[in-house]
């Protein structure tokens, strides 16, 4: 079945390979600029704006244009397929649905921890592990910074300021030819002088000479002051320097609480010496502050460098442990100045020190925070922008991270492709799913083919013209509904017309009908189109589950309790939202996805070839799952129990979503929030401890990235490759080479465009019609909510099981099981288990699922139900009074649907995106005179066209 086409030889499939992988290095930027301009850009809306522009990507850049190359030859149609199949993978790993999850993550950890944290955050902070996020202070910082802390302690300010202010009288002085007099010369100190001196001919001859003999005699003290200030401060560490009577005095509140919590913690047998070093340090502090007053400029960066230099012995002397405990406590005894300090150390001159090169701060205010340093930007050329940007980004802290997350996620590629070939032989050879997405890939790679009447999908007759008539006709309908919409966005028209009817506003109005919230109507182009081409009874379960859910939730909510409630307290709204879709949802992946499991059992031979080396395929997730616990268990997160938990509940979740999308065609959300309740509901967290379930919270972005939706990719492209002969082995190598490629260059082109914007633009532009904004803030606050109000140790007594919540798990996996019972109990049972499953993916939080459609204002909403009882309605209408033959010839319509939609979709954001680099590239007055601003401003004035539906 899987024969290759005689075109194809060895020669054209390696030049396919290098195609695809230049257009994904290509692509990458722009999709990631597209992905961070049309969509609310915080953590969770990544995975559904990543998706979407997955398929804007494949649908207009691999299906046309390249259709187009293929009808002149340039690519044979098996080799166009596998050109479809690359980008298909990489689009959405290469742009902010794989990037921005990871990277909002770490900059939880930084921002939260470091720059804004309570003292909890920023112990837990200094445990952080850097060969999985980029760690500031490092060694080198830390010894800066302990450094700095004792000379800055030292200096006299009030001389300082009277040196300075004599220096200005001084130059005023010989500026309006009055000289100075010898009496005031040693009122300048050293480095005063020095700038006296540069005056030359503007002082007289035998002032000049006193200056040149002063300043000898000056430059001698500070040498020497220099020297014995070194012997005497190298053995200050920064607890002895922070617990001293100077530091401890002139510290807040808070931080000497600290500062007594760290000398509190010296061992016994260490207390007693370390008082006396403290009573010695206390008593020559004023000797060393007279010293310090005599240090010129270059001896007092040289005094630095040397107890720098000092430090940096030290600490490479200490082992892991002890290091990472040193850190920890360094941190914990610096005040907010400090850590702006820390995080800002950009290889520039801070008080005349250079600092070291581990910009974080940068992250978040750009290369370019202030005005002149933007003017700088501008006048300068795109290579030399590149090049200041390229120097600023601290690789050293960055790369070893990077590099061991973008291995990791190749390791979850491999793992989704080994899943994959489990799951083929049963899924694609033998049951034959809908794969819906395919049906719409394989009619534009084919538009020239009569799929619709064809019997084998692998032998269609050719037909007559580019597209038939009525996919023209589907594409025009789409195209109108999403011109009619962007125009009112733009604000063309005086209202934004959204195909949506709010039924609990406008009939649920009185009575106790007006406790049922959230049941929209809308119409949906694209979701029309794909449930048009499900099977009648996947149609009904889907919108008719909607209906039933909302309906028991309005008998539980019109009962004598009201609602049915979580007590246990964990820091969020607990149990209001009866009946606790998330934990249904994990309860019904569970179950429904061991079934699927259990039936991949004895699946039959092979039917040409195999994606993955069969004999190794299973053996392959196992040891996948097996490198990714190591991998975790590296990072800090040093619990069996948690890591298991964690793989189980993601990899269920995954093979369940990736059913229901093989059956609907329809992608489901993975929560990342549920992921942080988890060990809580278990009561796990007394055992994990906070440090452990601190670092847990660098993984439990992985399942909202596009990562495990590869698996329902490599489904439906191995689909494809079947209807059009290609070998399984060639799309394997495709997709391999495509995820490595997209990885690494959509995380190294993230850290450019993240610091060159800076991540207010970057990560949180424009939120969706006034819906809050999540951010960084929610990824760091949910892990460790309760630890922020029960104190540092109230995470580790968190044990208590939430039994209300794990009966919601039992029940969704009942539930799924009752469903697949009947089935098979009654030919004719109506429901089927991807509707129930597909409603708990898609319907939780408005700022993660995929199919929002306006502002509801109510978090248990979905979009779906509409337009799928829509498709129903019509598929019926047509099979009843058209047979099978009627839905054939007016499938192209709803295929058409899709594919208009989609295009259209991406050109207002091709306009939007070029009208803004128009304006970006031209003055006002150039824009005014043209013509052109009143063309491009309703572009300036609102975020870039997005129907918030995918």
């Amino acid at each position: 079945m899987n024969e290759e086409s005689p075109q194809q030889n060895g020669l054209s499939f390696l030049l396919t390979l290098l195609l695809g992988t230049a257009l994904i290095v290509v692509i990458a930027p722009l999709s990631m600029f597209l992905t961070s301009m049309t969509v609310n850009s915080d953590m969770e809306t990544a995975s559904p704006a990543a998706w979407a522009v997955g398929l804007l990507f494949s649908a207009v850049l691999a299906l046309l244009p390249l259709r187009i190359m293929a009808k002149k030859r340039a690519l044979s149609r098996p080799n166009l397929v596998l050109l479809y199949i690359m980008l298909s993978v990489a689009v959405p790993l290469m742009n902010m649905g794989l990037a921005r999850p990871l990277f909002l993550s770490m900059q939880a950890s930084s921002l939260e921890f470091l720059y804004q944290g309570t003292n909890t955050y920023r112990t837990t902070y200094g445990r952080l592990d850097k060969d999985w996020a980029p760690v500031s202070p490092t060694m080198e910082g830390v010894a800066w910074l302990e450094s700095f802390k004792i000379l800055r302690e030292l200096e006299n300010g009030n001389l300082i300021s009277k040196r300075e202010s004599a220096l200005r009288v001084a130059i005023e002085n010989i500026n309006a030819g009055k000289g100075i007099g010898t009496s005031d010369i040693d009122a300048f100190g050293l480095d005063g002088l020095l700038q006296l001196q540069l005056k030359g001919d503007a002082i007289d001859s035998a002032t000049q000479a006193l200056l040149a003999s002063r300043i000898t005699a000056l430059q001698t003290d500070s040498a020497e002051a220099g020297r014995s200030l070194f012997e005497a401060l190298k053995g200050a560490d920064d607890l002895l320097f922070s617990a001293s009577d100077s530091h401890y005095a002139n510290s807040s509140v808070s931080l000497r609480n600290r500062i007594d919590r760290s000398v509190g913690a010296i061992p016994v047998e260490e207390k007693a010496p370390f008082r006396e070093r403290l009573k010695a340090f206390n008593q020559n502090w004023e000797s060393y502050r007279s010293l310090t007053e005599k240090l010129g400029n270059e001896d007092r960066r040289g005094l630095h460098k040397a107890l720098m230099s000092h430090r940096m012995t030290v600490l490479e002397g200490l082992d892991d442990e002890s290091y990472n405990m040193h850190r920890a406590n360094v941190l914990f005894r610096v005040d907010r100045r400090d850590r702006i300090l820390v995080m800002g150390m950009d290889g520039s001159n801070y008080k005349g020190l250079e600092t070291p090169g581990q910009n974080i701060k940068g992250l978040y205010d750009s290369a370019w925070p202030d005005t002149a340093s933007k003017r700088r930007m501008e006048n300068q050329s795109f290579s030399e922008n590149l090049s200041d940007l390229h120097q600023l980004i601290p690789w050293n802290i960055w790369r070893t991270p990077m590099v061991n997350w973008s291995l990791l996620f190749i390791v979850v590629v491999v793992m989704m492709m080994a899943l994959a070939e489990v799951l083929r032989r049963k899924w694609v050879d033998r049951e034959n799913l809908a794969f819906p997405l395919v049906d719409v890939a394989d009619s534009v790679l084919r538009h020239d083919a009569e799929l619709e009447t064809s019997e084998d999908p692998t032998t269609p007759s050719p037909r007559s013209q580019w597209f038939s008539g009525v996919a023209i006709t589907g594409m025009l309908l789409g195209a109108i509904l999403i011109i009619a919409e962007a125009v009112g966005w733009y604000g063309y028209t005086s209202d934004t017309f959204v195909p949506a009817f709010d039924v609990s506003k406008e009939l649920f109005t009185s009575g106790s009908l007006r406790s049922v919230r959230g049941v929209q109507f809308v119409l949906s182009p694209i979701i029309i189109g794909i449930a048009f081409l499900i099977s009648l009874e996947m149609s009904f379960s889907i919108w008719f589950t909607f209906i039933l859910y909302k309906l028991i939730t309005f008998l539980v909510n019109s009962g004598e309790g009201g609602s049915i409630r979580d007590s246990l307290y964990t820091g969020w709204g607990g149990g209001k939202n009866y009946p606790f879709p998330m934990e249904q949802m994990l309860g019904a992946c569970l179950i429904y996805s061991l079934i699927l499991l259990w039936n991949t059992r004895g699946s039959g031979p092979d039917k040409g070839g195999s994606f993955f080396p069969k004999k190794m395929a299973s053996w392959a997730v196992w040891i996948c799952l097996g490198i990714l616990g190591f991998c975790f268990w590296d990072q800090g997160i040093q619990h069996v129990g948690l890591i298991a938990l964690f793989l189980l509940c993601v990899m269920m979740q995954t093979i369940a979503a990736a059913r229901v999308r093989a059956e609907t065609g329809l992608p489901g959300q993975h929560v990342n929030y549920e992921y942080t309740k988890l060990p809580m509901i278990f009561g796990m967290t007394g055992s994990t401890g906070k440090d452990t379930f601190a670092s847990y919270i660098n993984i439990v972005f992985l399942p909202v990235t596009l990562l495990f939706r590869l698996l329902p990719q490599h489904l439906e492209n191995i689909e494809l490759a079947r209807r059009h002969r290609l070998g399984y082995g060639k799309i394997a190598i495709g997709s391999i080479l495509a995820s490595v490629v997209a990885i690494f260059v959509g995380v190294f082109t993230f850290i450019y465009f993240a610091y060159f914007h800076g991540w207010d633009h970057a990560l949180a532009t424009y939120p969706v019609d006034g819906l809050g904004n999540p951010g960084p803030k929610g990824v760091a606050h949910y892990p460790l909510w309760v630890s922020h109000f029960l104190s540092e140790q109230g995470l580790d007594k968190y044990v208590q099981v939430h039994h209300v919540r794990v009966i919601a798990i039992i029940v969704g996996a009942a539930v799924v099981g009752m469903i697949i019972f009947a089935r098979k109990r009654w030919l004719r049972f109506p429901l089927h288990p991807a509707g129930y499953l597909l409603l708990l993916l898609s319907m939780n939080y408005e700022w993660t699922t995929s199919y929002l459609k306006g502002n509801n204002g109510n978090s248990e909403s979905t979009i779906i139900w509409g337009s799928v009882l829509m498709a129903w309605i019509i598929k019926k209408l047509i099979i009843n009074y058209g047979g099978m033959t009627g839905y054939k010839k007016s499938k192209p319509f709803f295929i058409g649907l899709i594919v208009g939609s989609i295009v259209c979709v991406f050109a207002w954001n091709m306009l939007d995106l070029v009208l803004s680099l128009m304006h970006a590239g031209m003055d006002t007055e150039t824009l005014t005179e043209s013509g052109w601003l009143d063309l491009i401003k309703p572009f300036l004035d609102k975020a870039p066209f997005s129907p918030k539906f995918f």
